[in-house]
């Protein structure tokens, strides 16, 4: 199905926006494929879906030519992995890499302000 310009939900910039520090996030961002939603966190936009499932679609078929197979991951992972190489922060979710200095609650951000 073939979709018109003047339908598609399509946001650019004409700026580089500020905390894009690589030539393809700018790019990305102000050509409407991806907006971030939080620190390291993007939403894909109508325009850059579509585009990476045509990438994929590519990709998986020439994997299929090269008779590979193709797996699946889950996004959340056992806790017991974590525990037993110290990597488990308790209280985060998902697990996330401790620092290798230790630091206080307090210093992490406990969500109240003082």
């Amino acid at each position: 199905m073939t979709t018109r310009l003047s339908q598609l939900f399509l946001r650019t910039l004409r700026d580089d926006p500020a905390d894009a520090e690589v030539a393809s996030h700018r790019l990305l961002v102000r050509a409407g494929y991806i907006r971030r939603q939080a620190p390291g966190v993007f939403a894909w936009l109508p325009l850059g879906l579509k585009v990476r499932r045509r990438i994929e679609a590519v990709i998986r078929e020439e994997m299929a030519n090269a008779g590979a197979q193709e797996v699946h991951f889950p996004a959340l992972l056992p806790r017991e992995p974590y525990e037993a190489t110290g990597r488990w922060v308790p209280g985060s979710t998902p697990p996330t890499r401790r620092s290798a200095t230790p630091t206080s609650a307090s210093s992490r951000g406990s969500g109240s302000s003082t």
